[in-house]
């Protein structure tokens, strides 16, 4: 993701992962990874997490729990960064283990779900002490069948962290199994929009936030491009 170009020190965030079920652990396992550069590097994040998540099934397995438990690696990074208008000299970094967990349920064509993100809340200052705060996620989506092959997925995630609140809605429309697209509203923030295409074993897809806040004369917004690969042979 190429975020805010029209600044000076531009934000790269670039982001991967890969899942996979796993029979005998009777769930899902995931490894992602997050690396972001602000300003030429002179700050940046970088993290690795692994998740686990169980499947119960009840009532005639109509309904689906999904506990999930996180694990992760955090490291912040800078390297000439001013505080109060001093020059800090050489280069930093801080290092943390960082937890989160979540619940998600389905029934039907109907996802809950609550997360809880940064339990230990980890100390990522790199000039004294700075916790990051943890974050409470709420998320609900529907499926709506179009038919066979079509659907729309209607969907809001909002959150709080610390003085922080935050809502995204989003509408996301899947044509003949294939064709992707998608629009939503960040509140306060940003309105984007998604186009894609889906094989059976790959997916592409491009997009663009259009800035709506206070740094919509700045920043022009921010281009996404988003790549995925389909390793089972089921579909």
């Amino acid at each position: 993701m190429d975020q805010w170009p029209g600044l000076s020190g531009r934000l790269f965030a670039t982001y991967g992962g890969v899942d996979t079920y796993v029979e005998k652990l009777h769930g899902g396992i995931a490894i992602s990874g997050l690396y972001s550069d602000f300003g030429g590097s002179s700050f940046g994040t970088s993290e690795l997490n692994m998740t686990y998540a169980p499947i119960f099934e009840l009532k005639n397995k109509s309904i689906k729990l999904i506990p999930s438990l996180q694990a992760g690696y955090l490291q912040n990074r800078g390297e000439g960064i001013f505080m109060g208008g001093t020059l800090m000299p050489g280069k930093v970094s801080k290092q943390n283990l960082d937890l989160s967990a979540g619940m998600l349920m389905n029934y039907r064509n109907f996802y809950f779900g609550l997360s809880c993100f940064h339990l230990t809340q980890p100390d990522m200052g790199l000039y004294g002490a700075s916790p990051l705060k943890s974050r409470l996620t709420f998320n609900a989506s529907y499926n709506f069948m179009l038919n066979s092959e079509s659907l729309l997925n209607l969907g809001i995630v909002a959150g709080r962290q610390d003085s922080y609140q935050f809502a995204n809605f989003s509408g996301n429309l899947i044509l003949q199994k294939r064709y992707l697209l998608g629009v939503g509203y960040i509140s306060g923030d940003a309105a984007f929009f998604t186009a894609g295409y889906r094989a059976k074993q790959f997916s592409i897809s491009g997009g663009y936030n259009f800035t709506v806040s206070k740094l919509a004369g700045n920043t022009q917004g921010a281009y996404i491009l988003s790549f995925g690969m389909n390793l089972s042979k089921e579909q």
